[in-house]
């Protein structure tokens, strides 16, 4: 009797090691198509025994998303060898796309699972190496993906499939993989979608992006640009306008050459009403390099600002020797002429607000300056993006100096409505 309940035992044991799939699992293993085992694991997560099973539903869906990957796949071999285009079978590249994006989502869902430790502590992946070595080399094709939306005017999914190029590199599933293409790439691809986020006011997406692209010779001044733009929309406090232009300080030490960082900490000085910190980093700039444009600019706005205009109007033209295409500082210079002419217009109105002649001939010298810088800001904005800077002030010396009625007052007082 002893004997026969021992074996009892034993098979008990062994029915609880060596149980089936449950009936939650089973639901998702028996589909036959992606959308059936989709459905079906969305129904049954939840029921599942354990993280095994769980990891084992998800490679499931990796397994199916592949089987459609790798018939497109022989479809487009077949159409490389094919003798004439009417022989070479159709490659449904949106379906290959989509099927391409579920494996690696799915993956990466699955390798959430598969590394949690087991019911005795100890962590024996399934699935890990299996789905990084089908999916690291295929990094490739989600750029491949977004280059194929684009041709489409698709950004919704162009982008859909960049940003997914860019989580890979952040994924645990791709942590332990061999370095390739798809890094290398990184980089200048990541810009991409950070500059899309911060657009769609994603701001901490863009932020983290962003910090790829700070590197690569073609976006690393834009990319820096993107970053702390999207740092500096998350701001909401005081303290946190503190804290980040602690940030930007200690940035700017450590790459003192990316004008960006440079002007924005300008920037953020400025509003926080800091000049001693403004003049301080502006004069250490141009003690390093007299004809920094930036600096230049900065220390002219602050002139400007003080109307000290011959003051401005020396740190304007400086900066523009180096600038000769920027709006801002052609409007710039326009402004500085503009107050001046007001200026002495204004000092030198008798009682009854009348100029005399000499006092006009002036003004108008100084309009006439004005003008020239006014319409080369109009000839440098191509797109009319800083309209805001110039086409007002240029209205206004038209206005004074040919009238209300002259063909250029008309025009410019049009660019108004």
């Amino acid at each position: 009797m002893k004997k026969f309940l021992m074996m009892a035992l034993m098979v008990l044991g062994a029915t609880s090691v060596f149980a089936g799939d449950s009936p939650a699992l089973k639901a998702v293993m028996s589909a036959k198509t992606y959308a059936e085992a989709e459905v079906a694991l969305k129904a049954n997560l939840s029921q599942m025994v354990s993280d095994a099973e769980r990891a084992k539903a998800y490679n499931k869906l990796v397994d199916l998303s592949m089987r459609k990957v790798e018939e497109e796949d022989n479809k487009k071999a077949m159409a490389g060898i094919a003798v004439s285009s009417s022989d070479a079978p159709n490659v449904d590249e949106v379906g290959l796309y989509q099927a391409l994006y579920n494996a690696f989502v799915n993956a990466q869902e699955c390798d959430k699972y598969d590394v949690k430790p087991n019911e005795k502590g100890k962590i024996a992946p399934k699935f890990h190496k299996k789905n990084q070595d089908r999916l690291n080399n295929r990094r490739l094709d989600l750029i491949n993906a977004g280059v194929f939306y684009q041709d489409k005017e698709d950004k919704e999914a162009q982008f859909k499939f960049l940003d997914l190029f860019v989580e890979t590199a952040e994924q645990s599933l791709f942590g332990d993989a061999p370095k390739g293409l798809a890094e290398e790439n990184l980089g200048n691809i990541a810009f991409y979608p950070a500059y899309n986020a911060l657009l769609n006011k994603e701001y901490q997406k863009a932020e983290r992006y962003a910090k790829y692209s700070l590197n690569d010779s073609v976006h690393s001044e834009n990319a820096y640009a993107v970053m702390l733009d999207a740092m500096q929309k998350q701001l909401s406090t005081k303290q946190d306008s503190l804290a980040y232009a602690q940030k930007l300080e200690n940035m700017y030490r450590e790459n003192p050459n990316k004008n960006v960082i440079f002007e924005t900490l300008c920037g953020v000085y400025s509003t926080m009403d800091n000049k001693p910190k403004l003049l301080s980093l502006i004069s250490e700039r141009l003690a390093q390099n007299p004809t920094d444009w930036a600096a230049l600019a900065y220390r002219g706005q602050i002139a400007q600002t003080e109307k000290r205009f011959d003051d401005a109007i020396a740190d304007f033209t400086k900066a523009s020797a180096s600038q000769p295409e920027n709006v801002f500082l052609a409007s710039a210079l326009g402004i500085c002429y503009l107050e001046k002419a007001r200026e002495i217009e204004m000092n030198e109105q008798d009682e009854n607000n009348r100029i005399s002649t000499d006092t006009e001939s002036k003004r108008n010298e100084l309009l006439k300056v004005a003008v020239k810088h006014f319409e080369n800001a109009r000839r440098l904005d191509k797109n009319m993006d800083f309209r805001h800077n110039w086409a007002y002030n240029l209205y206004n010396c038209y206005y004074v100096l040919y009238g209300e009625d002259d063909a250029r007052t008309k025009e410019l007082e049009a660019l108004q409505k």
